[in-house]
């Protein structure tokens, strides 16, 4: 694979730097896809859903909720909210999106990719 989902988080961390609505929109979009892109490493100790028809999207915050461990079950409600975020950033053209917004989806990427670590190396003795 030619691209990892750190070059995600490095376009988000280098475009918030950015004086415009549009580049702090792209920030927390490709922060978002980060968080996406970095799941799926970890997600394989989640119970399998793959007979329920949904999203990619979905499917994987939803693996993360069906495990009984509440922290590996925290992981699908930062997805969500990341989720949200980068949709209004993608969809919700007509509303501000201001600096601070992508500054925190940033944020919270580096605490959902410190939490994944953390459950991988609970979970993978």
């Amino acid at each position: 694979m030619s691209v990892q989902y750190t070059d995600f988080a490095l376009i988000a961390s280098n475009l918030i730097s950015g004086k415009l609505e549009i580049v702090w929109r792209v920030s927390a979009s490709k922060a978002y896809y980060s968080a996406f892109h970095r799941a799926p490493k970890s997600v394989d100790i989640c119970p399998d859903n793959s007979k329920l028809a949904m999203g990619s999207h979905e499917r994987l915050s939803n693996r993360f909720w069906l495990h009984s461990d509440v922290k590996v079950r925290s992981v699908s409600y930062a997805l969500n909210t990341m989720k949200k975020i980068r949709h209004i950033a993608d969809y919700d053209l007509d509303d501000k999106f201001h600096k601070n917004t992508a500054v925190k989806q940033i944020s919270d990427l580096q605490v959902f990719c410190e939490q994944v670590d953390k459950i991988d190396a609970k979970f993978r003795l």
